[in-house]
């Protein structure tokens, strides 16, 4: 399965998952580099969730979804530009400028 077969109720649990080990450990532990220009947030009710970064948390997402599935890698993003932050962003997130 690709990385675009990832629902949003995966992006939640993977959310969660980021919110308890925090972003750098995942992101170590699944081999990506840190987000350059863009973090992702989620609105939530009670406040907006965030920051993550698209690549990992599709990652974590695919692997809780897939968890037969190969992992992904940043090899499975090459030349997808910023379509994984345009797949979240058209999910409900909101891109933001790191700062």
């Amino acid at each position: 399965m690709a990385w675009r077969d990832v629902d949003l109720e995966h992006l939640i649990l993977a959310m969660n998952l980021c919110d308890e080990q925090g972003p750098t450990e995942l992101r170590e532990l699944l081999g990506f580099a840190p987000a350059r220009k863009r973090h992702m947030h989620y609105p939530a009710t009670d406040a907006t969730r965030g920051p993550y970064e698209a690549r990992v948390l599709i990652a974590v997402a695919h692997s809780l979804m897939f968890p037969d599935e190969p992992r992904l890698t940043p090899a499975s993003y090459t030349g997808n530009g910023n379509q994984p932050q345009a797949f979240l962003v058209r999910l409900g997130f909101e891109s933001r400028l790191i700062e």
